[in-house]
This record gives structure tokens, C-alpha cells and sequence, in this order.
């Protein structure tokens, strides 16, 4: 079978969540500096507190959801809570901007994957207390089949697939190309990618970036009328020559030789929207989405469609 593992712990995990606005623990590799003021606000950083460095990405998607890869939660016990920062530009440097709230749930899918295959690889963090989203603080992106299933853009059904044509880009902290987790923040803009079998596989981004070791559920976004949505999440890599892969020492340069991967937001939603309305949680949740459009379409000065 296909391996499948879905976990949730339902108020049985202690979670510490410290969310990001401007953050930067690691860079994408050769990825574009991201200024302090255009540093995506929806992004979150977590590790957990036993391991008291870097561990992946996620992005803020309703007051009280994280979303990010299955992989990266699924050594959680109940003794680990997860470290995540909010306003930090600087991993190395703490600043009076951050903020600290705390989550008991997370629920996480994966699977079984091979080289070829990095489907199914996405989870969910519920906080306990909501964080401002789509405010003054420009928190926020939006999930590609919940605006067009809510008719927000109608007729725009294409608008579930990522194409060259949108401004699509992924933002995070992974290792750079000097092996090292630097602050702060980098992004690529893809520049070819397709997709298959509930996968965003992307063949080339600008400067030949990659993301890489530490970007795991980093969100792929992408532009559309300027407000952005999210298609993805960092999955890992398919491997070009997996011979050549294994014999590469150094993890950075491993990167190079992949493809990345993003497990794609339209093949999640239903898995996503059974848990989110298990925690009586949906209503706010397409409430927050359409509060977003809004928002966005607010602050670029165009006509809201309803």
C-alpha cells in the first residue's frame, strides 16, 4: 500500500509556537535577499525545544492554523514542544518584536515516498490562542481552491494550477550555498514547473536557486492580482541521478542535484478541511480567506469583485 500515516494529537501535545513575520534562520539556496520590509508575513519558523536550532517552515493561514509538511512533525512526542518566532528578522538576534503563543494540536499526513514520489506530505498546527491575520500587520495568504470554490475569482478555475505565467515563489531558511543556516530570509521565483500526481515539481527557479535542507514545509505563492496564494508546500526533492546524489557528501550540494517537490494545496484540501471542521474551525477559516481577498484587494486599490 501506499504507507499512509496520519497522526493528530487532539490536546495531547504541548506546543510552544512563536510565529513568523520577518524572520530568517537559513537561506534558500542562492535565493534573492528578501528586504526587511517585504518579508512575507504569513511565514512561521518552528523547532522544537529539544533541539533548540532550525528545523522547518510553515505559513499562517487562519488565526489559529499553521500549515507545513507532514515529515516535519512526525517525531513530535508528547514531551517536545515546538519553537516558533513571530517577528524575528534575525534568528540570531532577539528582538523586542516577537511573539509567543501556544498550540495543544497538531495533525500531520505522510506516506512512504520514494525518489520519485513525494506526495502526501503536509500537516496542520492548531494554536490555542487566534493570531491578528489580514489586519494592519498584513498577516495572511490565501489557499488557492478555497478562492475559487467560494467564487471569489469566478471562473477562474485555472487559477488551481500553478503556471509560469503567475509570479510564483518560495520563501525560507534552508541551508545556503556555504553549508550554513544564515539569517535572514531568501526567496527564488520559479521560473518552470508543472504538476503530476498531487506534486508541484519545479525544473528551474531564477540564479539556479534551489530550496534545500531546512526548507521542508516552506509555502510555495504565487501572485495572482497581487494577492497571494498558496499552491504548495517544500516536500523535499526528486532526485536527476540518484547515483549521483548518494555519492555527494556535502548535504548542500546534494540539493543541486534535485528537483524540488511541493505537495500540492488542491490535493490536500479535503484531508484539510475534514480536520479543520473536526475542530469546529471552518467557519473561521473561509471567513478568514474571503477577509483576506478583501484585505488585499483593498490595499491594491482594486474593485472588490462581490
Amino acid at each position: 500500500g501506499d504507507n499512509v500515516v496520519l497522526q493528530s494529537t487532539m490536546k495531547s501535545l504541548p506546543i510552544v509556537l512563536v510565529l513568523l513575520l520577518q524572520v530568517g534562520t537559513a537561506l534558500i539556496l542562492r535565493g534573492k535577499l528578501v528586504p526587511r520590509d517585504k518579508a512575507p508575513r504569513w511565514i512561521a519558523s518552528y523547532h522544537t525545544d529539544t533541539q533548540h536550532q532550525f528545523n522547518c517552515g510553515g505559513t499562517l493561514i487562519a488565526p489559529r492554523i499553521i500549515h507545513t509538511a507532514g515529515h516535519c512533525l512526525r517525531k513530535a512526542t508528547r514531551d517536545n514542544h515546538f519553537v516558533i518566532t513571530l517577528n524575528d528578522f534575525l534568528s540570531d538576534t532577539e528582538e523586542k518584536t516577537e511573539i509567543k503563543v501556544t498550540g495543544s494540536d497538531w495533525w500531520l499526513r505522510t506516506r512512504k515516498h520514494s525518489i520519485t514520489d513525494k506526495t502526501d506530505d503536509y500537516g496542520l498546527i492548531f494554536l490555542d490562542e487566534p493570531v491578528s491575520i489580514c489586519d494592519e500587520n498584513d498577516y495572511g495568504t490565501l489557499l488557492a481552491p478555497i478562492i475559487v470554490d467560494s467564487s471569489i475569482f469566478p471562473n477562474e478555475t485555472a487559477l488551481l494550477q500553478p503556471s509560469v505565467s503567475m509570479a510564483c515563489t518560495v520563501t525560507g531558511w534552508g541551508l545556503n550555498e556555504h553549508g550554513r543556516y544564515d539569517a535572514p530570509l531568501r526567496s527564488a521565483r520559479a521560473r518552470k514547473m508543472y504538476t503530476v500526481r498531487g506534486m508541484i515539481i519545479v525544473l528551474n527557479y531564477d540564479n539556479n536557486a534551489r530550496a534545500c535542507n531546512g526548507d521542508s514545509g516552506s509555502p510555495l505563492v504565487c501572485r495572482i492580482r497581487n494577492i497571494p496564494v498558496l499552491m504548495g508546500n517544500v516536500a523535499g526533492g526528486v532526485a536527476i541521478n540518484n547515483e549521483a546524489v548518494e555519492n555527494e557528501k556535502e548535504d548542500w550540494k546534494k540539493c543541486d542535484l534535485r528537483r524540488d517537490v511541493y505537495s500540492f494545496i488542491t490535493r490536500q484540501m479535503p484531508m484539510l478541511e475534514q480536520e479543520i471542521r473536526q475542530r469546529g474551525m471552518w467557519e473561521e477559516f473561509v471567513g478568514t480567506q474571503k477577509r483576506c481577498v478583501r484585505y488585499y484587494m483593498a490595499r491594491n486599490g482594486n474593485k472588490w469583485i462581490h
